[in-house]
């Protein structure tokens, strides 16, 4: 009997230690609130590596595989055609679709005239978004539409898509940056003949920000500038073409929808500060769309490779910058059969 009381009064010392804890737990739970939201920071918060109390904050970093891009992304929608065409390009097709180059750059060749097999062949290898031509490259009308009708075809033959026809330095300004609305290459053989003069309603030249000039929201390019505008960006350090708050500045003030363009990344004031990789990776991460690099193509492209395998581009980035380069490619008119036409 002895035996079996002293196990009874065991029995309830623990459910009274099992209650102390119940009512205990309890409480603290009361006393936690709900749905604490997290905490964002301030820059001004994480001055002096101390925030709230909590001291050795490491600070943000300069490299550029350091990405906070989600802000930037606008999810936006495309037509059916446009998101199907994404989904099946490979990660190496939508990176190059999102750069435009010289043919010289493309080839590796210091001067293109003629549009060959090896025009061909790096075209296969990398499926650029567009080609930039000069006056260096125009030797007169025929030679010049064949080379542009050749490299179209090339293009086509390779990757199922054509190119952005652009010209680059005409009307005597080096930085100067100017589209065809079409496929056929007559209306560029006319602009570069004529060195940009007079009007011609086949040719885009996009609005350059920051200018005076207002920005239209169905304006189909933008170019930002290589310049450094503190009123612009926030910092005198960081040209507009790498500023993430110019960008945002242009799609959510202004509303503009369509292809933001760099200037050509590959000038000198941009080399004196940043490299080609690092200019490309940051121009996407800001917001861009097409990359202008007239040099060290290859490089720029590897490095935006490199930081979408590493997680510091997203997917979701890249795909937004190609679903407008395709946009803008499917509201141009289908070229002529046979050559393209090179005008009279």
């Amino acid at each position: 009997m002895k035996a079996e009381r002293g196990v009874a009064v065991i029995l309830i010392f623990l459910e009274m230690v099992l209650l102390v804890v119940a009512v205990v737990l309890g409480v603290a739970k009361k006393l936690q609130p709900e749905n604490q939201p997290p905490i964002y920071l301030t820059m001004s918060q994480m001055e002096g590596n101390q925030i709230d109390g909590i001291e050795d904050v490491p600070q943000e970093t300069e490299e550029i595989e350091v990405s906070t891009e989600s802000d930037v992304i606008e999810r936006v929608s495309f037509s059916d055609s446009v998101e199907a065409e994404i989904a099946a390009m490979s990660l190496e097709e939508k990176v190059a679709q999102i750069f435009i180059t010289s043919p010289e750059e493309l080839t590796e060749n210091d001067q293109v005239t003629i549009a060959g097999e090896r025009t061909r062949s790096a075209l296969a290898e990398f499926p650029v978004g567009g080609l930039v031509y000069t006056k260096e490259n125009f030797q007169g009308r025929e030679q010049f539409g064949a080379l542009m009708s050749g490299a179209q075809r090339y293009s086509k033959a390779e990757s199922g898509r054509y190119l952005l026809l652009t010209a680059s330095g005409i009307d005597g300004v080096e930085s100067s940056l100017s589209v065809s609305r079409l496929y056929d290459v007559g209306a560029m053989v006319d602009y570069m003949e004529s060195d940009g003069v007079g009007e011609n309603l086949n040719i885009t030249v996009p609005i350059r920000f920051p200018i005076e000039q207002e920005v239209a929201p169905d304006a189909s390019y933008v170019v930002v500038t290589n310049e450094r505008d503190v009123a612009v960006t926030g910092d005198e350090s960081i040209p507009c073409s790498l500023s993430r708050e110019a960008i945002s500045y242009i799609r959510r003030d202004i509303g503009f929808q369509g292809v933001i363009l760099t200037e050509d990344l590959h000038e000198s004031t941009m080399r004196e500060g940043y490299s080609d990789g690092k200019a490309a990776v940051l121009a996407l991460q800001a917001g861009v769309d097409l990359i202008y690099q007239s040099g060290d193509f290859r490089t720029a492209y590897q490095a935006v490779l490199d930081s979408v395998d590493q997680g510091n581009i997203s997917i979701e980035r890249i795909n937004e910058a190609v679903g407008r380069v395709l946009t803008q490619k499917e509201g141009m008119s289908a070229p002529t059969d046979g050559d393209i036409a090179v005008g009279e």
